[in-house]
């Protein structure tokens, strides 16, 4: 069973075709206009659902499953923008794919992957058809120029691509030896076949593992933030993260209270006073929770420098 996209689709199906369903997606209640029929796409029979957009974009899904609900199809695939999304904006702002420990181990093996060989006469045959090309482009050129009868001219002309002509004829040699060399190897290989001096090995794994784990947790401290700010702040959409980006990056004084089992986290004052009227509110929202800092009975209060 497959569910994908249908990409580089032309048509448009009629949109009174479309019906507005509503269904569940991540515990909120979305409608989308979606419709279905059947194609033939290289003589094999698909289900297609397309959902039609306000900008009258048809996106269109094909799928192999036969009982599968339209609406429960379209949320598997919408909601792969959610986690692409996840992606992209910790890879930008948490530096996701960034290395944090020295070193390497050894690759699997039996491992196969493209031979470097293979791919280095690859690129050593395409660079030798560019030169080849690039003559033969010379010589039509000279070809077209020739308006004259003027004899003397013609054989300087004629003289001329003789010697292009040779080294395209140079150019075909080299050409045929690269094809047989690369029709000689394997196009992929396993790991062991590799020589020694250049056999692959990868980056250390496990601290990246941690740390990967601790971006997505932050990842999802900084939504629940982030939804959290729908109920103070108008322009959440346009600015919210941004404002949470400078909360995390700024200054802030940790002041333990052992007496009142407190531990007050003052924040400095952020770059606008837009964004220190949403701390505010952030802070006493924060402090409605009256979370306890881990391993201790000493609860968290946050609260601004900002007037």
């Amino acid at each position: 069973m497959l569910i994908t996209y249908r990409k580089n689709v032309k048509d448009k199906w009629d949109k009174l075709l479309f019906h507005k369903i509503e269904t569940q997606m991540f515990n909120t209640t979305v409608s989308m206009q979606l419709c279905q029929m059947g194609t033939l796409l290289n003589g094999h029979w698909f289900r297609e659902i397309r959902k039609h957009a306000q900008t009258e974009h048809q996106t269109a899904i094909i799928t192999t499953h036969p009982t599968l609900k339209i609406e429960e199809i379209a949320v598997k695939m919408f909601s792969r923008w959610t986690q692409e999304n996840f992606f992209k904006y910790v890879i930008d702002n948490f530096d996701f794919d960034k290395m944090i420990e020295y070193g390497t181990e050894p690759v699997n093996a039996k491992l196969t992957i493209p031979n470097p060989e293979y791919k280095v006469l690859t690129y050593n045959l395409k660079k030798e058809n560019e030169k080849k090309a690039r003559l033969q482009a010379r010589v039509f050129k000279q070809l077209d120029d020739i308006t004259t009868i003027d004899i003397e001219h013609l054989t300087n002309k004629i003289a001329k691509n003789a010697e292009l002509i040779e080294k395209i004829n140079v150019h075909d040699r080299e050409i045929e030896t690269l094809k047989a060399k690369r029709k000689s190897i394997p196009t992929r290989i396993t790991v062991a076949q590799m020589p020694e001096t250049h056999r692959y090995n990868k980056l250390k794994q496990e601290s990246k593992k941690l740390k990967n784990a601790v971006i997505m947790l932050t990842y999802r401290a900084e939504s629940a933030l982030y939804a959290a700010m729908s109920e103070f702040y108008n322009d959440k959409e346009k600015d919210g993260r941004m404002i949470l980006k400078e909360i995390f990056t700024s200054d802030a004084d940790i002041i333990p209270d052992f007496e009142n089992k407190t531990i007050t986290i003052r924040l400095h004052s952020l770059s606008t006073p837009r964004a220190n009227k949403a701390v505010k509110k952030i802070c006493e929202f924060l402090n409605k929770t009256e979370t306890c800092f881990p391993y201790t009975n000493l609860i968290l209060n946050y609260e601004t420098v900002a007037l």
